[in-house]
């Protein structure tokens, strides 16, 4: 991974685009949505960049471009169809060190504009790295399809919530099982549905029963295949990306390893087809760590 993904709050910080053409037009309606002041320095504007200039949305600055442009600046781009001036850009902007795009230039960006599907409160940003933006835009067409407006309602609702779940369920994990059940299950789709109301007394109906809070342990018995991540089935990649403990065998591949929860405890038991590599851990006793581990309260993933 090259670039490392990262979100700027740009609301009423500056944002200079260095150019006055279509790509720069483009450019602008992405970032303009963040509430940036924009900045765009180029001798002459498209129709529509004019407009903006005179209804007072962004400051043209009708000139070539000077490194000062960028003083006090928290992001620039580049898009000019000059390569000599894009150079001059990125290079005002590293030394000032600001985050610069510069359209179809990978060698000077040290910033990468991604397609966005935007549910606001979340925002999916997708990027190939620079190398092929249709796919960037293919691949968002299909995440449109799968996270649908409905995604931005619920997680408002859990934004409402948050203070008052963060005080009522003390206990980490117990908090991360009520986040689980709420947004898999009912309370999710009465907010889908538009019943917040009822969506708020079943959630907190849930927070009064405090039995129902209490950290419920589980065993999964996960098959990894033959190491090939892609070959998982949908259940066993739910079951890793839920876990709190996976006690696998040595055998289990790296690749798959990987698609564990961030946070899971990995615990290699030792299990191998070769006697030479090491000891193995008794069957007994993997059956204890199993039991040990869901009686605290955990998820528990044994990846064979």
């Amino acid at each position: 991974m090259r670039y490392f993904p990262l979100f700027l709050d740009l609301r009423d910080r500056t944002v200079v685009i260095v150019g006055g053409g279509t790509i720069a037009e483009r450019k602008l309606d992405l970032v303009r949505e963040s509430g940036p002041r924009l900045v765009v320095v180029a001798p002459e504007l498209t129709p529509r960049l004019a407009q903006l200039a005179r209804d007072g949305a962004l400051e043209h600055r009708a000139r070539g471009f000077a490194a000062t442009d960028l003083d006090g600046a928290r992001f620039v781009i580049a898009a000019t169809d000059e390569r000599a001036v894009n150079r001059e850009v990125a290079a005002a902007a590293e030394a000032r060190a600001i985050p610069a795009n510069v359209v179809d230039d990978l060698e000077l960006a040290t910033a990468i504009l991604p397609a966005v599907v935007d549910r606001s409160p979340i925002v999916i940003a997708i990027s190939t790295q620079g190398t092929t933006p249709a796919l960037a835009r293919h691949v968002r067409e299909r995440v449109e399809t799968l996270v649908d407006e409905s995604f931005g309602q619920l997680a408002a609702f859990c934004e409402r919530w948050r203070g008052t779940i963060k005080a009522r369920v003390r206990d980490l994990a117990a908090r991360r099982r009520l986040y689980d059940g709420l947004l898999r299950g009912p309370i999710a789709d009465l907010v889908r549905r538009r019943r917040e109301s009822d969506a708020q007394d079943l959630l907190a109906r849930a927070l009064d029963d405090a039995g129902a809070l209490a950290p419920r342990g589980s065993v999964a018995l996960v098959g990894a295949g033959p190491g090939d991540p892609g070959l998982l089935t949908l259940n066993a990649l739910r079951a890793l990306q839920s876990a709190d403990v996976v006690l696998h065998d040595r055998l289990v591949s790296p690749e798959i390893l990987a698609l564990a929860r961030r946070e899971a405890e990995l615990v290699e038991v030792g299990k191998s087809g070769d006697k030479s590599k090491g000891h193995s851990v008794s069957q007994q006793r993997i059956h204890e760590l199993m039991i040990e581990h869901a009686r605290a309260g955990r998820r528990v993933v044994r990846l064979k």
